[in-house]
């Protein structure tokens, strides 16, 4: 049984995703999102052997990747 994790509108509705959940929501692979969490980059939660990454933490760490426009 596969939990859906988007609501209606397309929004991620739980807070805790897999490394191929996160990789989805950053557009990136999975592979990817692992090396950003071995470098330290991305915070992530174990719970037991499973490696979580908070969505809010994602969020962040797209502003943080943003260009500043400058006025």
């Amino acid at each position: 049984m596969q939990i859906e994790t988007k609501n209606k509108a397309g929004i991620h509705t739980k807070r805790l995703l897999s490394a191929n959940d996160a990789g989805e929501y950053l557009s990136i692979s999975h592979w990817t999102v692992r090396a950003l969490i071995d470098r330290g980059l991305l915070p992530y939660v174990r719970i037991g052997r499973r490696l979580l990454i908070d969505v809010r933490d994602l969020d962040r760490y797209i502003e943080s990747l943003k260009n500043k426009v400058l006025p």
